[in-house]
């Protein structure tokens, strides 16, 4: 059965819910409690509600898909599944974001998430603005779009664990780039350079 209409959806008392069907039809928020959890794999799931997560919101992407939707509250957010979920919204959830796996690809805001921390063999990535996050070891983070001359904002600190990789994309006059405000550990890390060809790599040039 679809959820259409302005209504609230309220996941409470421990509650796991994965979200299935079409509810493209729902403009009205979802209310996730601190002791329950809300699954989605699709956009669709959600229609245009917005969601308030003070509990925990997981994002599957087996596949690639853009979550529009804004998130508030909080809670945690769990990206899982092999796939690219992008995230366009001025999010304003306080939680942690855990990058388990596939990508994460923040075009908005997360700024507001206490600590976005991406696992083993994860991807962190995109245009948009972050909070503070940590790259664990084998975990990927690829400031910008792929282009040379795109950035990732970092309002915080930014950690790579041992054995991180961060992967840049240059030409003879740029490279994608993070702008961090707070401290860039760089513990370990092992760079990625992609190249056009033609281009030139020199050691100066800046990560």
């Amino acid at each position: 059965m679809a959820i259409s209409g302005p209504g609230i959806v309220q996941v409470y008392d421990g509650s796991d819910v994965t979200l299935a069907g079409d509810n493209s039809g729902f403009s009205g928020q979802f209310q996730i409690d601190a002791a329950s959890t809300l699954r989605i794999s699709a956009a669709q799931n959600l229609g245009t509600a917005a969601i308030e997560d003070n509990g925990t919101f997981n994002a599957i992407a087996s596949s690639d898909w853009q979550l529009d939707n804004l998130i508030s509250g909080t809670g945690t957010v769990l990206k899982t599944g092999t796939g690219i979920l992008t995230l366009t919204g001025a999010n304003t959830y306080t939680g942690d974001t855990t990058v388990s796996a596939g990508t994460l690809n923040v075009t908005g805001s997360i700024a507001s998430s206490g600590m976005t921390t991406v696992d083993t063999d994860a991807t962190l990535t995109g245009t948009g603005t972050v909070g503070n996050a940590t790259i664990a070891t084998g975990g990927h983070f690829m400031p910008g779009n792929g282009t040379p001359g795109s950035s990732m904002t970092v309002v915080g600190d930014l950690t790579l664990q041992t054995g991180a990789q961060y992967v840049v994309n240059i030409d003879p006059a740029t490279s994608s780039l993070a702008n961090v405000s707070g401290t860039a550990t760089l513990g370990g890390l092992r760079s990625t350079r992609s190249m056009p060809t033609g281009a030139m790599w020199r050691s100066s040039t800046p990560f």
